[in-house]
């Protein structure tokens, strides 16, 4: 049964991925953040600036997702308002893109390894990190400025 599950979620994840090829582009991203306010500013940032870029965003089979892991410098003996930021791209399109050729050349069903690799998050493409000394929300702009046409351009889309 859980195979049958998978192949439909293939299924369901390749015509997604056909139909916003000819539509825009779906990426999807995550913030983890303790403080509800801070973690609220940085959505809203990355979600508009997704937005501007006319890409589609939405956790339902996304071509690659951007991860923000944001902490408060609470315990710095030398500064407590600065923030501490980790920044990864990841991707699954390379195992759609197995699927397909599978399924559309090979004229075969995938593996149930494959399968369960497309019910994954994806491979890690870019990790990096980033250290703001205030947290203003000037720092928080220029960063989410910087984070978003990274991620754009990796993903060849132009920002807008």
């Amino acid at each position: 049964m859980r195979y049958v599950r998978n192949l439909f979620a293939i299924l369901c994840l390749l015509i997604a991925v056909g139909a916003s090829a000819a539509e825009r582009p779906r990426l999807a991203f995550t913030v983890f953040c303790e403080d509800a306010v801070l973690a609220q500013k940085l959505r809203s940032g990355v979600s508009d600036r997704l937005r501007k870029a006319n890409v589609d965003v939405s956790d339902k089979a996304p071509l690659s997702k951007l991860f923000l892991y944001v902490i408060r410098d609470v315990n710095s003996n030398k500064n407590t308002s600065g923030l501490t930021v980790a920044i990864a791209h990841v991707t699954n399109i390379e195992v759609v893109a197995l699927a397909s050729e599978t399924i559309n050349k090979k004229k075969k069903q995938p593996s149930r390894f494959l399968a369960d690799m497309l019910n994954e998050e994806g491979f890690i493409h870019h990790l990096s990190a980033a250290h703001l000394d205030e947290g203003s929300d000037r720092e928080i702009g220029i960063l989410l400025d910087s984070v978003v046409a990274t991620f754009l351009q990796k993903n060849s889309i132009d920002g807008g």
